[in-house]
């Protein structure tokens, strides 16, 4: 079972377990546009994915999807720990930080995980420019926009430090459980 780590407006998850298996796949996305006058436009773009499946410490087989900006370094037999983010009231959300503790090498993103205050930011915002003309009442708007999004950025960054540090906590754990210092 996941550890839990409760964060404003949400949790998050840590997993950490031995690799027992892993498959990297590509993602290949083809595109073909034409505008009518036989002019034709076509593009690729590709996406890789890594596929663990672990044994966690309790014993419970887990699989995790990592996208290419977590890709860590990995081999059946290491150890890794992966950590996302499950917003109030849903059952799934994104992977943030992935850690070999094997190699040593970790993987952080910033992902927006905007709660409800990035929604209403954008409303006070766009009302607050269209408002501007009576200018109290848009100056207010704008106001309640930029305090909105002070709100968000303070509780996203609460939520990344926290991930730093239960990674570097699970990195002393595994350390200590192989008897090396960190």
């Amino acid at each position: 079972m996941p550890r839990q780590v409760p964060v404003r407006k949400g949790k998050l998850l840590i997993s950490t377990g031995e690799v027992l298996d892993l498959r990297e796949t590509t993602h290949i996305n083809s595109w073909t546009s034409s505008d009518g006058s036989g002019y034709r436009r076509s593009g690729t773009s590709s996406s890789n994915t890594l596929k663990l499946a672990l044994q966690e410490t309790e014993g419970r087989e887990r699989h995790i999807e990592l996208g290419e900006e977590l890709m860590v370094g990995v081999r059946t037999g290491n150890t890794v720990s992966a950590i996302w983010y499950i917003p109030e009231g849903k059952n799934e959300g994104p992977y943030l930080a992935a850690s070999n503790h094997d190699t040593g090498e970790r993987r952080f993103i910033r992902k927006d995980i905007a709660g409800k205050n990035a929604g209403c930011m954008w409303l006070f915002l766009v009302l607050g420019g269209l408002l501007l003309s009576t200018v109290g009442i848009g100056i207010i708007m704008l106001g309640v926009a930029i305090w909105l999004f002070i709100v968000e950025k303070k509780r996203q960054d609460e939520i990344y430090a926290t991930i730093k540090s239960e990674m570097a906590q699970e990195e002393a754990i595994y350390n200590e459980a192989k008897g090396r210092s960190a």
